[in-house]
């Protein structure tokens, strides 16, 4: 999962709880990239042809149980690999707040 830019983790626990992909893609800025990884299928999911918004299916829960996810959350991932964000629920209005702090 290695980026140029940030990385943008969503971590859903059902399809309701995922984002629309244009939405993520909306936030990214050049270089970064987004994962959904959901214990759920997103085929009921408005998606976009988008390379920077990928999904995986984590139908076992593995990954959310390594990472210590129980409710919906996203993390922002640095591009040095520290976490820049989490948050639970989900709210991409702090992803968009965090990029408006370090561009000052």
């Amino acid at each position: 999962m290695r980026s140029t830019g940030h990385l943008l983790l969503w971590l859903a626990t059902d399809e309701i709880e995922a984002p629309n992909a244009a939405d993520l893609a909306s936030v990214l800025q050049p270089g970064d990239t987004c994962v959904v990884i959901s214990t759920t299928s997103p085929i009921k999911l408005e998606q976009t042809d988008s390379t920077r918004v990928k999904w995986l299916i984590d139908e076992t829960g593995s990954v959310h149980a390594k990472l210590g996810i129980i409710d919906p959350s996203l993390l922002l991932i640095r591009p040095d690999g520290h976490i820049a964000l989490r948050c639970e629920p989900p709210d991409l209005n702090q992803v968009i707040e965090y990029y408006d702090l370090i561009k000052k």
